[in-house]
């Protein structure tokens, strides 16, 4: 009986020892797992906020467009088209400031995109800040700019500047550029303001 017990007790102390090293064992399984999985899925979520954000942006659903941009860039806030993006989805929503300030934080991010000053100086120009638009779009003429952004565009929206500016002369250059690179809105400009003004040389 003395030899059963104490085999018992064995056996207890046994079961009891395999359980306590098994929870502990588990709980260190956990806690690993639950440290890892952000890491992992940290990035990927990030991502699959841009590309709904993107395909929102696609559909022209800015508001959306908008909130998922946001979402994606709390994850990683180092996305530079994403902010890009995101302040031409506030341009299309008329949030000029919204969108400026998305584009001073990409070009924080990137000081020689080409493509986000001249979106900038789209915005600055909807709050009539055309000093702020034409010291935007002169950069973007001293980057390396013709695969992002439409030379005809660019020189039709600084000739504007200039007329807003009072600079008749400076903006038919410009529009006559433009005009030269087939921008259809280029030739009207100069019908109304170029042709038989004497401010004009």
């Amino acid at each position: 009986k003395q030899l059963k017990s104490m085999l018992s007790i064995y056996n207890f102390l046994k079961v009891k020892l395999c359980y306590r090293t098994y929870r502990k064992q588990w709980l260190l399984f956990l806690i690993i797992t639950l440290l890892f999985i952000p890491l992992v899925s940290f990035s990927q979520s990030a991502e699959d906020f841009f590309k709904q954000a993107y395909a929102n942006y696609k559909s022209e659903n800015f508001e959306n467009a908008v909130i998922l941009f946001e979402k994606g860039l709390e994850i990683d806030p180092n996305e530079t088209d994403a902010y890009i993006l995101m302040a031409e989805s506030k341009l299309y929503l008329s949030d000029f400031n919204g969108a400026i300030t998305d584009l001073n934080k990409a070009l924080s991010l990137n000081p020689k995109n080409a493509y986000a000053y001249f979106q900038r100086a789209s915005a600055r120009m909807m709050i009539d800040d055309n000093s702020g638009a034409l010291q935007d779009l002169n950069t973007v003429l001293d980057l390396d700019y013709s695969s992002v952004v439409d030379p005809s565009r660019l020189f039709l929206n600084r000739g504007t500047i200039y007329w807003k500016l009072g600079l008749n002369n400076e903006a038919c250059i410009d529009w006559k550029k433009a005009d030269s690179l087939n921008n259809p809105k280029a030739g009207n400009m100069i019908s109304l303001i170029c042709v038989n003004n004497p401010s004009v040389e």
